[in-house]
């Protein structure tokens, strides 16, 4: 399998040839911490559409981190660290643009992903561990934008529904 990384901010595209080589591991935490420092620079700056793009790649980078993870050759603390982080500043960004159905996309996004890592039998099971111990933080993320956005009292009963539904399954798979 074969994972590309994308360098724009360098002019330049590098592939790798291994999920669970030694380098693609360290290249991606640097590439993520790479393109995360550009986009809160950017969005430093007021530069969200700029910040967007960044995050955009840090989210990318995020879930080949939990792709990698799930084969347990990557710390899953690390790449469900790097997912919400990737994920709320991408939020953030596009609701400083306005765009209040992607900000919420993009928590739910995360917390579909944690919740549902963390309920499924297949999911390697440090990495079903590490998400069942982030169901939390990422329902707050969640219903915290909801509630900023007054979005309809379901809606946040909703999330907190499939957290309690993943927590449920989890702790029954332990």
């Amino acid at each position: 399998m074969s994972y590309l990384i994308e360098k724009s901010a360098l002019g330049r595209s590098v592939t790798f040839m291994s999920a669970v080589d030694e380098q693609i591991k360290d290249v991606s935490v640097a590439e993520w911490h790479f393109v995360m420092k550009a986009g809160n620079e950017a969005f430093s700056e007021r530069d969200p559409i700029g910040a967007l793009g960044y995050f955009r790649q840090g989210a990318s980078v995020a879930d080949r981190m939990i792709e990698v993870a799930e084969s347990g050759s990557f710390n899953p603390d690390c790449a469900v660290g790097a997912l919400t982080r990737s994920r709320k500043n991408l939020s953030e960004a596009y609701l400083r643009l306005g765009q209040v159905d992607n900000a919420v996309a993009s928590l739910e996004s995360t917390f579909y992903q944690v919740c549902s890592r963390a309920a499924l039998a297949k999911t390697s099971p440090n990495l079903r561990e590490v998400c069942f111990n982030n169901i939390e933080s990422a329902l707050g993320d969640l219903v915290e934008l909801l509630q900023r956005i007054n979005a309809p009292a379901d809606k946040i009963a909703t999330a907190y529904s499939i957290a309690s539904e993943a927590c449920y399954h989890s702790e029954n798979l332990a």
